[in-house]
């Protein structure tokens, strides 16, 4: 395969992820039950959580949680996971070639593997599995810095929305961290689920950005490719 057809699937992987892990993570909060999800106190992972009843994540406090469309959540974490990790291994030579550029890459992969270990394992079920998984993924704020810092001389403004998106997402990080140490200020007074939101969803516009910025460039490119030399 052309090294530019297996960006561009990396790219429409990376895209395609995202929508799916946001649609099916919607459908699956339409569903939820007396009370109605709450953004700012539950988390991300309740959603995918089995049963309803009281659930406390270690070191948090504990909500009641009743999701019906669990399944729908753990299947947009595995598949997104999935196409996260896919789009990493084709777009690996997309970037300008570096050790920034390998350990970006790695630990993408990592952030794709982690999260279709959280939708195996959901918080419920196995809540060592599903800790494995979330630590796997905590990196990725990384992974947006020193990809948006190797792009900084071909992509100068691209380069500043990566490392804004990474900055935001490592000041999330610690954020939700010092939550779940028992810190209650370090959320913010907005609750543990936005706090997570701010630590992990800098990466999800990160793919988008990548991902939509490599189609467009394709796309663009085989459209000069099918304009006629002149004499």
């Amino acid at each position: 395969m052309a090294i530019a057809s297996r960006q561009f699937l990396g790219a429409a992987a990376w895209v395609a992820g995202v929508a799916v892990w946001l649609v099916l993570q919607l459908a699956a909060i339409a569903q939820w039950e007396n009370p109605s999800y709450d953004w700012g106190k539950n988390y991300i992972s309740d959603i995918g959580n089995t049963t309803c009843g009281p659930f406390t994540v270690p070191g948090g406090e504990s909500f009641y949680v009743c999701s019906p469309g669990h399944d729908l959540m753990n299947i947009g974490f595995v598949v997104s996971g999935a196409l996260t990790a896919l789009g990493a291994v084709l777009l690996w030579r997309y970037w300008p070639q570096s050790r920034l550029t390998r350990i970006a890459g790695v630990l993408f992969v990592l952030t794709g593997l982690g999260r279709v270990i959280v939708g195996f394992g959901p918080e419920d079920v196995n809540i060592t599995m599903h800790m494995i998984g979330a630590l796997a993924q905590s990196p990725s704020s990384v992974a947006v810095l020193l990809s948006a810092i190797a792009i900084r001389d071909t992509s100068p403004a691209l380069a500043r929305t990566g490392m804004a998106l990474g900055a935001l997402g490592l000041v999330g990080a610690v954020l939700a961290l010092g939550g779940q140490a028992g810190i209650t200020a370090f959320h913010l007074g907005v609750g543990p689920g936005l706090t997570e939101r701010l630590s992990s969803h800098p990466i999800q516009v990160w793919l988008v950005v990548i991902g939509t910025a490599v189609m467009a460039s394709a796309f663009k490119a085989s459209r000069r490719s099918e304009i006629p030399a002149t004499a």
